[in-house]
């Protein structure tokens, strides 16, 4: 699994190294809002570049909420609109209800993670299928 994460704080950075590091896994760690997207961007035009088709650069996005220079649920509406099919989760230690709200309102397909979460609900999350609109589909 190919996973972006991005975190600004070091200790969360090492659980979710932890929590992913094995054979199968391949994370990339950005600290901030605007690394995030430069990464983002470059794989994903890399992706299309070279296959001509729009899969995915990443299995999946993890983004804390609260980070320097952009926030996470800013990325995850820069990112859902060059590609709606990325799979995000935004992890936040605010309320959960309004993250939901603001997805909806949005129209922003992404799951929300409350912090503090444990191993299993992260890693539950992560490995739960996410059903597309039927437009993207």
């Amino acid at each position: 699994m190919n996973i972006l994460i991005a975190e600004d704080d070091q200790d969360i950075v090492r659980m979710y190294v932890k929590i992913f590091e094995n054979k199968t896994n391949h994370i990339t760690v950005a600290t901030d809002g605007e690394e995030c997207l430069r990464i983002y961007n470059e794989k994903f035009k890399e992706i299309t570049v070279a296959m001509n088709s729009y899969d995915q650069p990443f299995d999946i996005l993890i983004l804390d909420y609260k980070m320097p220079n952009i926030d996470g649920f800013e990325v995850a509406k820069r990112i859902i609109s060059i590609n709606p099919r990325q799979r995000i989760i935004l992890a936040s230690a605010y309320g959960k209800d309004i993250f939901e709200d603001a997805a909806e309102y949005f129209n922003l397909p992404i799951d929300i993670l409350q912090k503090p979460f444990s191993r299993m609900q992260l890693i539950g999350l992560v490995e739960k299928k996410r059903t597309l609109p039927k437009a993207l589909a």
